[in-house]
Parts: structure tokens; C-alpha cells; sequence
């Protein structure tokens, strides 16, 4: 399939601040998603994930290389391009259905045809019954709804989401797991999906970008070529959680060893057995 979203050779190194030194968060980035395709981004912290998402959503100019999408340069951002954030950044002031509409009204988008579309993803999104509903009345797990039927009301290209389920409990963001990928099956929308999470990463991507440590550059595209919807509980989901965990070992561990020093050593035990953890418990 041809690339939608292009990113070539990108570069992105933040400026010294109060006398330090300058960062380097990327370097050298090549990857390219096809239009439709749902592409989970992992790697260890500090390795650059979101800072791709922040260029490619054009919050963040890239030092060096180039981002595309459908052949077209990113120069800044755009409503082609919706963003859900890891909080859902929801206007208290505003009840739901206005939360939604917001982008919507800045857009210039006539009143009817702005409360038809909000209505519409309210309903995709199972909030149907909560318009009315102001951000302190909802569970985590709502607002994360709200948001991302804001972000699916202006019709973008491609949807950035930058851990949009990690400070939510596990049973609800299980839930969000299945609507998710039902959303992205109705709307078929293009997808790039930052996460810590590995079984979150195969059960929702049909490639997995693995990063290196800090500066952060792919180490591996995987491929996880299992038919949608999925089972998160079925052994094939479990096998690639465990390549996914087994590519970022080694990583981790520099990232480590940058923050605690060379003198770090793992304990001979300590991975296997958070490994085992990792892929009973789905993180």
C-alpha cells in the first residue's frame, strides 16, 4: 500500500535550557503508514514517542528531515490531524456536547451541521444519554470518550493518540480497548497510538514501531498480522506481546543504565519474571 503519513530521516533536538546542554529527543526517524492502517508506537521512557506524535501533529517543528502527509509537508498544525491526549483536556465550563462542538465553532462550522455531527459521534462513543453532562459528572474513562468523539467531529485524516487509556483503570481501559477498535474498523481512520502498553500495542496495531532508547530512533517494525476484531485474552496476542517485550528488553536497560549509571546490573531474575507479569496482567 502507498504512505500516507511519510516521515523521513527526522530529526528533533530541543535547545539547552538554563545552561545545559541541548537534547537530542529523535534522530534519524524513517517510517511510513499507509491511509487506514493503526500503528502503536513503544519504547522505553524518555525515547522520543511523543515527540514524533507532537511533529507529526505539527505542535513541534522537527530539526531535521521531513513529515508528510499525503504528500503533503507539515508546516504546522491542522484539522486533518486530531490529537487525543493522555487527559482528556476537556473545558469544565462546557457540558459535553459543547466540549465537542468547540473545535467545530472556532472552525466556522454552521451551527446545525456542528450539533448533528457532535451528536453523532456521542452516540459512537455510547455518551449519547450525557450531553448535558459537565466534566466533573463523568468517570476518567468518559472524559477519554468525550475526547476522542471531539477529536472524530472535525473528520481528521489521522488520529494521534498519546497514551490516551494509561491513567485509567485496567477493567475500563479494557473497555475503551473494544471501542476503540471498533471505532477505527467504522471509520477506518489512520491511527499512530503511543504506548508503554505491549499487550495494548498487539491487540489494537497492525504494525508495532519499536523504539530505541534516548535518542530515539526505530529498531523494528512489527508486523502483527492477525485478523481484527481481536481477542485479548488468546494466545496469539500473547505471543506478540512477548516479541514486543523481548525487542525492548535490551533498550529499557540502557535507558536505565542513562539515568542509574554503568554500575546498574540487572538482577539475573528480575525480567523473566516482569515479563511474566507483563503478559498475565496485559501491561
Amino acid at each position: 500500500m502507498a504512505a500516507f503519513v511519510e516521515i523521513q530521516r527526522l530529526t528533533k533536538v530541543f535547545a539547552p535550557r538554563n545552561g545545559g546542554a541541548a537534547v537530542a529527543a529523535l534522530e534519524g526517524v524513517d517510517l511510513a503508514v499507509a491511509e487506514g492502517e493503526f500503528v502503536c508506537l513503544v519504547g522505553p521512557s524518555g525515547c522520543g514517542k511523543s515527540t514524533l506524535l507532537n511533529v507529526v501533529a505539527g505542535l513541534e517543528p522537527p530539526s531535521a528531515g521531513d513529515v508528510r502527509v499525503n504528500g503533503r509537508r507539515i508546516s504546522g498544525a491542522g484539522a486533518d490531524r486530531g490529537m487525543v491526549f493522555q487527559e482528556a483536556a476537556l473545558f469544565p465550563w462546557l457540558n459535553v456536547i459543547q466540549n465537542i462542538e468547540f473545535p467545530l465553532r472556532r472552525l466556522g462550522v454552521p451551527r446545525a451541521e456542528r450539533r448533528a455531527r457532535a451528536l453523532h459521534f456521542l452516540h459512537m462513543v455510547h455518551l449519547s444519554k450525557f450531553a448535558g453532562a459537565y466534566v466533573h459528572e463523568l468517570s476518567g474513562g468518559m472524559r477519554q470518550r468525550v475526547a476522542i468523539a471531539r477529536a472524530l467531529a472535525m473528520d481528521p485524516k489521522i488520529l494521534l493518540m498519546d497514551e490516551p487509556f494509561a491513567a485509567l483503570d485496567a477493567q475500563t481501559r479494557d473497555i475503551l480497548h473494544e471501542e476503540l477498535q471498533q471505532i477505527w474498523q467504522e471509520t477506518r481512520k489512520t491511527i499512530l497510538f503511543v504506548t508503554h502498553n505491549v499487550r495494548e500495542a498487539a491487540y489494537l496495531a497492525d504494525r508495532v514501531a519499536i523504539f530505541s532508547a534516548h535518542p530515539g530512533t526505530i529498531k523494528r517494525v512489527l508486523p502483527i498480522n492477525y485478523p481484527h476484531p481481536r481477542d485479548k485474552e488468546s494466545l496469539l496476542i500473547a505471543r506478540a506481546a512477548n516479541v514486543i517485550l523481548e525487542e525492548l528488553k535490551d533498550e529499557v536497560e540502557k535507558a536505565i543504565r542513562r539515568q542509574l549509571g554503568e554500575e546498574w546490573q540487572r538482577p539475573a531474575d528480575r525480567v523473566s519474571r516482569s515479563a511474566r507479569l507483563d503478559l498475565g496482567r496485559g501491561i
